[in-house]
């Protein structure tokens, strides 16, 4: 069996906080698959370089962040529909899948995204800016997949502060 697939999962984090909260809830997911976690510091800048490299297995973002790194111009566009929108009373949920859908559509071919999470985990709020795991397309099996979904399904922005409110 490929290393990449029966090693540990490297989990690059940034010095965000969320981020910092959700890697143990990532830790646990993959632990259940069998896959023990490494956690490696990234600079936010270079995450999806490294990701690309191979020195990390998935990094953390949000889903309107992670599009104005990947394609600035489709996140301005999109900014500016997701504005009118919310002027029109928009469907939070709609807008969160479609910045999901634009930001996965912007990826390289040897990267893929989770699923977007319920947690708000970045502040500009001119675009839904919900967490995602991205990752090496070759680094995980399904049951690792379905583990990244189920930690972005099963967080959400209550349960962040709540735990950061226990750390306290």
């Amino acid at each position: 069996m490929d290393e990449e697939l029966s090693g540990p999962i490297y989990l690059g984090l940034t010095d965000d906080p969320v981020q910092l909260r959700l890697a143990g809830s990532y830790e646990d997911a993959f632990a259940a698959t069998g896959r023990p976690v490494e956690f490696r510091d990234v600079d936010s800048a270079d995450r999806l370089d490294m990701l690309q490299a191979g020195e990390v297995n998935v990094v953390l973002g949000c889903v309107g962040e992670l599009l104005d790194v990947l394609d600035p111009d489709k996140g301005d566009e999109l900014r500016g529909l997701y504005a009118e929108a919310v002027e029109e009373g928009a469907d939070p949920a709609q807008w969160r899948d479609i910045t999901h859908t634009t930001m996965f559509s912007a990826l390289p071919t040897d990267l893929q995204a989770s699923d977007p999470g319920e947690a708000v985990g970045c502040t500009d709020d001119s675009l839904p800016q919900n967490t995602v795991a991205v990752y090496r397309k070759t680094a995980l099996e399904r049951s690792d997949r379905r583990a990244l979904n189920n930690v972005a399904g099963g967080v959400d922005s209550s349960d962040l502060a709540e735990e950061s409110e226990g750390r306290d």
